[in-house]
Order: C-alpha cells, then sequence, then structure tokens
C-alpha cells in the first residue's frame, strides 16, 4: 500500500507515540473525522502496513537493561537463535556477517550463557559482540 496524502502517516506517527490514543483522539489530533480515522486504520491493518499493536517497555524496569548486538557468520541460517527470549530482533544484513542480532537482557552473566550456546552452535562459523553503553533512541 502507498500512502496516497498525508493522513495515513499522520494516523501513523500519533500511533506509534501512543497506540491506546482513543478514535476521539486521534481524530481530533489529525482533524479527520472519527469514522474516517476507524476506516483508514481497519484498511492500514487489513492490508498489512500495520502487523500489531504493542507497548514500548522501560528497559530498566523491565529488567533488561542490558543491551547487545550479536554480528553472525553463519554455515547456515541457524535456527537456535530464534527460540531465545532475550533475542528482540534479528536481521539478515550483508557484508563479512549475515545476521544481526538486537539482544536485551538482565544482566552480563544472562548475555554471556547466550554468547556460549552460540559457541556450541554447529550453524555458526563466528560471530562478534558490541555491548550497548546508553540508549539514545529506541522506537517499537
Amino acid at each position: 500500500m502507498k500512502f496516497t496524502d498525508n493522513r495515513d502517516r499522520q494516523i501513523i506517527d500519533e500511533l506509534r507515540k501512543d497506540a491506546r490514543i482513543s478514535i476521539r483522539e486521534l481524530a481530533s489530533k489529525t482533524k479527520q473525522k472519527r469514522s474516517t480515522i476507524h476506516d483508514r486504520i481497519s484498511k492500514l491493518v487489513s492490508e498489512g502496513v500495520i502487523e500489531k499493536f504493542t507497548v514500548k517497555l522501560d528497559n530498566k524496569k523491565a529488567d533488561e537493561q542490558f543491551i547487545a548486538f550479536v554480528f553472525i557468520a553463519a554455515a547456515k541460517e541457524p535456527k537456535s537463535i530464534f527460540d531465545h527470549n532475550i533475542v528482540k530482533e534479528i536481521f539478515r544484513i550483508s557484508g563479512e556477517f549475515d545476521i544481526l542480532l538486537k539482544i536485551k537482557c538482565k544482566d552480563i552473566s544472562e548475555f554471556n550463557e547466550f554468547v556460549l550456546q552460540l559457541k556450541k552452535a554447529n550453524e555458526i562459523k563466528k560471530f562478534s559482540t558490541t555491548i550497548c553503553i546508553d540508549t539514545m533512541k529506541e522506537e517499537v
């Protein structure tokens, strides 16, 4: 779906700020009718532009303040990486590595356990880790 006008973009921008915003408030902020907002959101969902509505957690309060990125060079796609609840995002990338993982966990010990499991995985040729020292911007 292409955005034919700015109205869909306005709706999406407001939903990104707060997915719990009411249709009434969304209509007021975007200066559109409530029925139009409802129809546009339904269309965005049915066409797959909006995949799901979710929450943005405070990393510290959710006990996920240790954030790391793992670059993986794989002999074949490592299915085991999808099974870990600390793996939050997985990207196929180009260059020296094939896959990039975004990890969020409690602490270095939990991360170390994950790294030790990676070392045992037969599908992984090599990997490199980068630890996040500060989150400057993070969106859902």
